[in-house]
């Protein structure tokens, strides 16, 4: 697990996001309300829908993924990967008590695996 470090915020329009995305070198980011809590997540995927230029004003709420799968800390490495592969996402929240206390993501745990 890590701290989320770059997350999006629903009322970011989608050029914002593609610019985060690839200034970070992500394939997908969290996207938090203001207090912290998860509400989806926005990748690759869903900014590949975007169609014209005026498309890229939209929000982030307008694509981003609503049915994101959640761990806590406790959850084993195994575990999550499985998951991650079950939801086809890469990136998991950590939740803690109700608050998003880290992330996982799939490049984290390949490194992990291989100990890099």
């Amino acid at each position: 697990m890590s701290p989320v470090r770059l997350a999006l915020a629903p009322q970011d329009s989608l050029r914002v996001a593609a610019g985060r995305l690839r200034d970070s070198h992500r394939s997908v980011l969290l996207v938090l309300d203001a207090q912290g809590g998860v509400l989806g997540a926005l990748g690759e995927e869903q900014l590949a829908k975007v169609r014209d230029d005026a498309g890229w004003e939209h929000p982030v709420s307008a694509l981003m993924r609503r049915d994101l799968e959640v761990v806590t800390p406790e959850r084993t490495t195994r575990e999550a990967l499985r998951l991650m592969t079950r939801a086809d996402v890469g990136v998991l929240p950590v939740i803690e008590d109700g608050r998003v206390v880290g992330e996982i993501t799939r490049a984290a745990i390949m490194l992990s695996l291989y100990d890099l």
